[in-house]
């Protein structure tokens, strides 16, 4: 259960975060900074409690940048790790 469980909950997670991020048209779920195409939406309050992974339509706008952030309060704890990681 040590090493399957956190398996599970990551795996559920991340899941769970593409299906709240994806929403239709329409939809009162989340915002979006930049004008595309497609149904990614941007959700605040998962934002902060997935490390900056729920700035979906920002990592939809640019899929090649690391960061998913583009305004100041939209904290991405993940770009952070890259970057340590990368120096």
């Amino acid at each position: 259960y040590l090493y399957l469980a956190p398996i599970a909950i990551t795996w559920n997670a991340a899941n769970s975060l593409n299906s709240v991020c994806h929403q239709p048209a329409g939809s009162s779920v989340g915002y979006r900074n930049p004008d595309q195409n497609d149904s990614s939406v941007c959700v605040a309050a998962l934002g902060y409690v997935t490390f900056g992974e729920a700035w979906h339509s920002n990592h939809h706008a640019d899929a090649r940048n690391p960061s998913f952030s583009q305004n100041w309060w939209e904290l991405d704890v993940g770009h952070w790790v890259i970057k340590m990681v990368k120096t």
